[in-house]
């Protein structure tokens, strides 16, 4: 467990310096291959899609020359929407560990908790293993402080 908090702490501080509170930590082996923050503007100045596991996986993959991340891990401050999941999913990541879950945070904005969801019921077939609710009220700690969220209420 000491790993995962380790690994999720540095996702935190990245979601607490980008753009919009989520951050992204790719490991393997041991070893931060990457990470990101959520429209970080690092990769492009304007990108929907620039998401931090998103990021993160960009730059790994850049990293390794590689778009296999097999044996990796990601870790998110909060669960990954259906882009990021599939993101995950097609780069061979098979362990997924995040804070909050998107039920969470759906009180801080509703579109998180209707646009970023997605079916559950399907992840058993995907092999990936999902262990959430690490660090989650150091998480929303930092959901209740970040700017975005602070400039919104």
């Amino acid at each position: 467990m000491q790993e995962n908090e380790k690994f999720l702490r540095i996702a935190i501080n990245e979601a607490r310096k980008a753009d919009w509170p989520f951050g992204a930590v790719i490991v393997k082996d041991g070893e931060i291959i990457a990470q990101a923050g959520s429209g970080d503007g690092k990769d492009v100045s304007i990108d929907p899609t620039a998401h931090a596991e998103t990021n993160a996986i960009r730059r790994a993959s850049e990293r390794l020359q590689s778009g296999d991340l097999s044996g990796a891990v990601l870790y998110g401050s909060c669960e990954p929407c259906a882009q990021c999941f599939g993101a995950a999913w097609y780069a061979g990541i098979r362990k997924i560990v995040f804070g909050s879950s998107i039920k969470d945070i759906e009180h801080i904005d509703q579109a998180w908790g209707g646009d970023l969801a997605f079916p559950h019921d399907h992840i058993a077939e995907t092999g990936i293993e999902m262990r959430g609710g690490v660090l989650k009220d150091e998480v929303m700690e930092m959901y209740a402080v970040h700017p975005r969220i602070v400039s919104q209420k």
